[in-house]
């Protein structure tokens, strides 16, 4: 805060809330010596009063600005209004007294040998009302009147004024340098401590680079083997989708003829197991002579019932055949497709298939057919091959 009160008190400036202190401390104690003339005359106190009005709210200002010290738009406004209160107190209303001017050095100049004459020349000053029947404080008007019209000798107090303006600009020049000092040093630790936070967030901005790039090219592999894996996996598909779907019609039709053939092997059976009882209800019939019937001899009928036998048996054999080699065939289809889809699903999964499985897994999948008839799987000819195949084995 600066602000410029001319003759009324120079120019009066505060870097920060400590030089207001400062300066109210300082002003306030060149004012002390009125305690003493307030000791000697008691009516001084509205003199007293009046001059140190303005200081004690300056000291209510010091801690209001303490207390909004971190607002600084409050602050700012702060010290507007204290600007303002400067002037309308040393300018305008001349309520109170600045030391560094001509009447504060007169006054200082007559107050060692009598501080009561000074502090009435004061109320004059200040305006306080005179009181024609006080003796002291109409001298005092009419000493201050002299002053202010030119009657006395001022020259002495405004060499003494000069004086002081002239070592408060020399206390205020040095207090300057000392800031200009202590803010060089201040700047030079700050450009020390900037290239230190520079180097290091050029340092943190290249390792971090580094490790984007590390991860974007991790990230593009890692993108690229997932796009070659999709394009295997797309041409594996679009290679064993027809074998997928010629093993799954496959399926379905060997099922289907194993169907029809134990269907046809059923019906086989019941009409030959019907057929065959048919002949043997009426063997006894006919080979009963106390009845008089003519018929043929009885090995005849024997043999007519054994080769009717043979042949239904004979004809369902082939049916159980033809239905197991087209079971075995669909089940074969099936387990085809599903490993092809198994093939598939792993190829999807990128490296879950090596390179030297792929082959034997190929080779499982397009061995060559067989016919499904398996050797154990038909009916056996005769009673001894069933005896030989549920007896013990040597």
């Amino acid at each position: 805060m600066e602000v410029d009160l001319a003759d009324r008190g120079g120019i009066i400036r505060f870097f920060n809330i400590d030089d207001f202190a400062k300066w109210l401390a300082e002003e306030d104690g060149k004012w002390r010596w009125l305690d003493s003339a307030l000791s000697s005359d008691g009516n001084i106190q509205q003199v007293a009063v009046r001059q140190f009005q303005f200081l004690g709210e300056m000291s209510q200002r010091i801690s209001l600005l303490r207390n909004h010290a971190k607002q600084t738009a409050v602050l700012k406004d702060l010290f507007k209004e204290t600007e303002h209160l400067f002037r309308k107190a040393y300018q305008q209303h001349k309520t109170c007294l600045h030391s560094r001017t001509a009447e504060a050095e007169f006054l200082l100049s007559i107050k060692e040998s009598d501080p009561v004459r000074a502090a009435w020349v004061l109320g004059w000053f200040i305006s306080v009302p005179v009181n024609l029947k006080h003796q002291p404080t109409l001298r005092g008007a009419m000493e201050g009147f002299s002053f202010e019209m030119g009657l006395k000798d001022t020259s002495e107090g405004e060499r003494l004024a000069l004086i002081a303006l002239r070592n408060e600009w020399n206390e205020e020049a040095a207090r300057s340098r000392e800031a200009l000092a202590q803010l060089r040093e201040e700047t030079a630790e700050f450009r020390e401590r900037l290239a230190v936070e520079v180097e290091e967030t050029n340092q943190q901005k290249e390792r971090l680079a580094s490790e984007y790039n590390k991860v974007i090219h991790q990230e593009i592999s890692a993108a690229q083997d997932q796009v070659k894996t999709y394009k295997t996996y797309l041409k594996a598909e679009l290679t064993l989708q027809e074998p997928v779907k010629y093993w799954r019609d496959q399926k379905r039709k060997h099922l289907a003829f194993a169907a029809v053939f134990g269907v046809a092997a059923l019906i086989t059976l019941i009409f030959g197991v019907i057929s065959v009882k048919s002949l043997l209800v009426a063997l006894p019939e006919v080979a009963q002579p106390e009845k008089g019937l003519l018929v043929a001899p009885a090995t005849t009928q024997l043999a007519i019932i054994a080769l009717t036998g043979l042949a239904f048996v004979w004809v369902t054999r082939l049916f159980v055949r033809m239905m197991l080699s087209h079971f075995h065939l669909g089940t074969d289809a099936g387990e085809r497709e599903i490993m092809t889809l198994v093939f598939l699903s792993l190829l999807q999964q990128g490296n879950a298939v090596a390179e030297t499985d792929r082959a034997y897994i190929l080779q499982s999948l397009f061995r060559p057919s067989s016919t499904g008839i398996i050797k154990d799987d038909a009916i056996p000819p005769n009673i001894y091959d069933l005896l030989a195949r549920i007896g013990p084995r040597t």
